[in-house]
């Protein structure tokens, strides 16, 4: 069974106070709903950097580019009891972050992907 066709987490409403800071720097694991690999959640000017610990001095890495991020969503893995970002990207591709500080993550990520977008989409309404 595929981890996106499974009922093994429940989406939640994000509610964020608004005075928290527009970055990711944190420890975080990816989980493909069989395996949890733990490295680095970094926010970075066009990406979404996520560095294995085990492998940090490697080439291995994944990188989400932020023009690509069509959804993010808090969702809660029921095998972790554990509150996760799922970020789905224009392609269809999802990848699942758990880790602490779901809801600030999530504000920061979205603000800035959004940003990005809105500073290079090509305008509809030409001067």
């Amino acid at each position: 069974m595929n981890l996106w066709q499974a009922d093994i987490f429940i989406r939640l409403p994000i509610f964020i106070p608004h005075n928290m800071q527009h970055q990711i720097n944190t420890t975080a694991w990816l989980w493909n709903g069989h395996q949890c690999l733990k490295g680095r959640l970094c926010l970075r000017e066009k990406t979404l950097l996520f560095r294995l610990q085990h492998f940090f001095s490697s080439h291995l890495s994944l990188t989400i580019p932020l023009s690509e991020i069509e959804n993010i969503e808090k969702v809660l893995v029921w095998e972790f009891h554990s509150y996760a970002m799922l970020v789905t990207s224009s392609a269809g591709k999802k990848d699942l972050f758990i880790m602490k500080k779901v809801e600030l993550n999530i504000k920061n990520l979205a603000k800035k992907a959004q940003e990005w977008q809105d500073n290079h989409s090509p305008s509809l309404n030409p001067r």
